[in-house]
């Protein structure tokens, strides 16, 4: 395993990448809607979608999780899916 220290560089673009997709979150999740009527399944999915890429991105360079071995990282992920698809399984059984 090979440590090294993210830059300063990579920690800000990750930075402003999570603002973007927090502010694509929103926009997915119609936070900004004045009505409470939910959103669909394939809406949730999608919001989904982007909350697990900026769980990986956290994991990844804030908590420097690309330095740790396969194992580890595969099985944070996989623990970010199941979360994912625990959150998803209700919308989806709704729907039917």
């Amino acid at each position: 395993m090979h440590f090294t220290q993210p830059t300063k560089k990579l920690l800000w673009v990750t930075w402003g990448l999570l603002m973007v997709l927090t502010a694509a979150t929103m926009f997915g999740g119609h936070a900004d809607s004045q009505t409470s009527a939910p959103i669909g399944p394939l809406w949730v999915a999608g919001v989904l979608v982007l909350t697990i890429i900026k769980s990986r991105q956290i994991l990844s360079v804030y908590l420097n999780l690309r330095a740790s071995t396969f194992g580890w990282r595969t099985f944070f992920l996989a623990f970010i899916l199941v979360i994912a698809l625990s959150i998803l399984a209700p919308y989806w059984a709704a729907t039917l």
